[in-house]
């Protein structure tokens, strides 16, 4: 127990996990991306890292990579990059009395991070079906709308941005 505390404090103070959004506009390095991902509701969202096995994700986060809220209907995040097999999910989304975790075959939306790119990934939201809540791709915002929020909040990396539509696929279990 005791070595498993020094792990998260290890990895928590050397910058791991990020909270906020991107604070500035400086370009991603070559293993870096920036990523530009609209949400709705506004939301709290943990990215994870996985990898995709027989159509499936499946997590190999030790801990969450980024603990963020959006902002103005989106988050923009600067992560290592990860392309292949190898990706990134939102593993849980919480906000306004709503939660929503990735499961054993729960649907989880997973997106790469290409190196040195600023990528818009698309839209999610987060709706109630019945007595569970579920999430889909969001058609209401497009990428027109993420060139505005970065030309306003991040005008150098406007110029460069990209289009790579995440994927929703099943989870082989949660994180």
């Amino acid at each position: 127990m005791k070595s498993v505390l020094l792990l998260v404090l290890a990895t928590w103070l050397s910058g791991c996990i990020q909270f906020n959004q991107l604070s500035s506009d400086e370009p991603p390095s070559d293993n870096e991306a920036v990523i530009v991902l609209g949400v709705s509701p506004p939301s709290d969202l943990a990215v994870e890292t996985g990898e995709l096995r027989n159509g499936r994700w499946h997590c190999t986060s030790l801990l969450h990579v980024a603990n963020v809220s959006s902002e103005d209907g989106f988050v923009v995040l600067k992560l290592h990059a990860r392309t292949g097999t190898e990706n990134y999910a939102i593993g849980q989304i919480s906000g306004g009395g709503t939660s929503y975790g990735v499961g054993n075959g729960t649907d989880v939306p997973v997106f790469h991070a290409q190196p040195g790119t600023v990528t818009y990934i698309g839209a999610i939201r987060l709706f109630q079906l019945e007595k569970s809540y579920r999430i889909a791709k969001d058609a209401s915002v497009n990428r027109s709308a993420a060139v505005d929020l970065l030309s306003r909040k991040y005008p150098r990396l406007s110029k460069d941005l990209k289009d790579e539509p995440l994927e929703i696929v099943p989870a082989d279990g949660g994180c």
